[in-house]
């Protein structure tokens, strides 16, 4: 799903893409596409750390956002241990978002990340959403 942009000034390539580390079984698929869309738009990666049931969730994002940095040491990652899904992370999110990256298992998760365009004042209201169906 591809927003448009706003009439004003600002970059339409501004902005963090967002993507979460879970244990579905396509993430690693997810994951991937979001590094490749951050180097193609030369943006910076906020990876939100989802719950995960009896898990040191700090413990595991901390390496697995280790492991990405070396594998794309072009790319800013930024991690956030918040514990929930994309969707929910933009609901309180401050920053810009051009895009969020989702797996085939968060599809029902699309209605609320890009939400409806009146809403334009909410940061995410021009979010585009990627689902990865691998």
């Amino acid at each position: 799903v591809i927003r448009p942009q706003p009439d004003d000034d600002s970059d339409p390539d501004s902005g963090w893409i967002v993507v979460a580390i879970n244990e579905e079984t396509d993430n690693k698929a997810v994951i991937g596409q979001a590094m490749e869309e951050a180097k193609l738009r030369h943006a910076p990666v906020i990876v939100v750390g989802e719950r995960r049931a009896g898990r040191d969730i700090q413990e595991m994002l901390d390496r697995e956002v280790n492991q990405l940095r070396l594998r794309h040491p072009d790319v800013h990652i930024h991690p956030i241990t918040d514990q929930t899904d994309v969707a929910s992370f933009l609901k309180h999110c401050d920053e810009q978002v051009q895009l969020a990256v989702i797996g085939r298992s968060q599809a029902d998760q699309l209605a609320h990340i890009v939400g409806p365009f009146v809403h334009s004042a909410l940061h995410h209201a021009r979010v585009s959403a990627l689902v990865v169906r691998n």
